[in-house]
């Protein structure tokens, strides 16, 4: 898999160079996988749009290694975007958790399924001096906190305060650097997140980003014990992606994610959404 993804980035970085002098930009905002217009994982202060749909669906996976034992994180997820008002957005999400537990510890935790809601105020227009601004909520009604057997494990509710700012514009060839930074707070901590996306060509973007308190089990601070059983009360683990943002020219709205999702081992995850309404 990791070969495939390296021989496909490869074509698509080669292939971006036949677009370095196009003008047009065909970067929109669009769904990040867990909610809400975002990169992959963390949400950015951009927003849809008003009467814009977003449909998306993604696969990630977070693994960590607890002594010999393998732990998986894998989420598979479903969304839907909706832009109320250029500033105001709201999003429904569908997850199924599938889970692989290390063979000596316990408890061994079910594959669940989560319906979340989240919704995104942009309170603080973007200019030249002063970035985007706005305050967040991914699972608004706490659906998603608790992992049976084990509580408190999973982020639950969380707000954000986010800002994004175009840090540089290339017009001619329709090539940026967009930053993010952001402040979360969950019933476990508060926590920082950051992201980037470089636009390589008008067409396809370098994404950048990290996440302390993660919406992934930190199964070392679960499960690093004596006695190998799990323990609940836990903060998300952090994480580290990097990977590769695609938007075809020839189909508008379409984006296509290629990424890995890391801490200290990367695994592979991929994603796409399509916007209704451009």
């Amino acid at each position: 898999m990791r070969k495939a993804f390296a021989c496909l980035l490869l074509v698509l970085l080669l292939s971006a160079t036949g677009f370095a002098e196009e003008p047009k930009a065909y970067q929109i905002p669009t769904i990040s996988w867990h909610g809400l217009t975002g990169l992959y994982v963390i949400p950015t202060a951009r927003t849809l749009g008003q009467g814009r749909l977003g449909m998306g669906y993604s696969e990630s996976r977070h693994v960590e290694y607890v002594w010999d034992g393998r732990f998986l994180d894998r989420q598979v997820r479903a969304t839907l975007n909706y832009g109320i008002t250029d500033n105001i957005e709201i999003s429904g999400n569908y997850v199924r958790d599938l889970f692989k537990t290390g063979d000596l510890f316990r408890p061994t935790l079910s594959n669940q399924g989560f319906n979340t809601w989240s919704l995104k105020w942009r309170f603080m227009n973007e200019t030249k001096r002063r970035p985007a601004v706005a305050f967040a909520v991914r699972d608004i009604f706490n659906d998603m906190q608790d992992i049976e057997p084990l509580t408190d494990v999973n982020n639950g509710t969380k707000f954000f305060l986010l800002a994004t700012k175009r840090l540089v514009e290339r017009k001619d060839t329709g090539r940026f650097i967009d930053g993010t930074v952001g402040i979360a707070k969950d019933d476990q901590e508060i926590s920082g997140l950051f992201g980037v996306e470089l636009a390589v060509s008008s067409s396809v973007s370098f994404i950048v980003e990290g996440m302390w308190d993660s919406p992934y089990l930190n199964f070392r601070d679960i499960y690093l014990h004596s006695d190998r059983k799990g323990v609940s009360d836990q903060p998300g683990r952090f994480i580290f992606d990097t990977g590769i943002r695609f938007y075809p020219d020839v189909l508008p709205g379409l984006v296509i994610d290629m990424g890995f999702v890391a801490d200290g081992q990367p695994e592979y995850s991929w994603g796409f959404s399509y916007v209704f309404g451009l």
